[in-house]
């Protein structure tokens, strides 16, 4: 199976920067990329496999959400986190496992991270498994 990737999308150079450093503090087994265009980030996603994408939901060129429905398309296997410091999408892809409010929760993301890594892998999430959280305060919607 390999070491489990990530690719994080945030136009914010700032948020990239600490969620890097976060996940290879504290999950040095997670192979991490980061990109700070939704075009960009979805010619990778595209050619390269990933266990989790992490995104801006307000993003210049493609939005989070729209990101997220293009990788449905074609990867569907593959979670993804949107994040934003507005109101979660009111409209929610099929691919997303959970919604966090910025500023981020260091305990909260890493904990969804592990999550989704996990449930992509060996269980891969379907509709039935999506609800409210009750262990994240700042995640609005989150795979059980």
């Amino acid at each position: 199976m390999g070491i489990p990737r990530l690719l994080i999308v945030d136009d914010d150079s700032v948020t990239l920067g600490l969620l890097n450093d976060l996940l290879r503090v504290h999950m040095p087994n997670v192979a991490v990329e980061t990109v700070d265009s939704s075009s960009i980030a979805l010619e990778r996603l595209k050619r390269n496999t990933y266990d989790l994408l992490v995104t801006d939901l307000r993003m210049p060129e493609i939005s989070g959400a729209t990101l997220a429905q293009q990788l449905y398309e074609i990867r569907p296997s593959i979670p993804v986190v949107l994040m934003s410091g507005a109101r979660s999408p009111r409209s929610l892809p099929p691919n997303m496992v959970a919604y966090l409010s910025k500023p981020i929760d260091r305990d909260c993301f890493l904990g969804i991270v592990s999550r989704a890594i996990h449930y992509h892998r060996f269980q891969p999430p379907t509709p039935d498994k999506i609800n409210k959280p009750n262990d994240c305060c700042d995640a609005d919607i989150m795979v059980s």
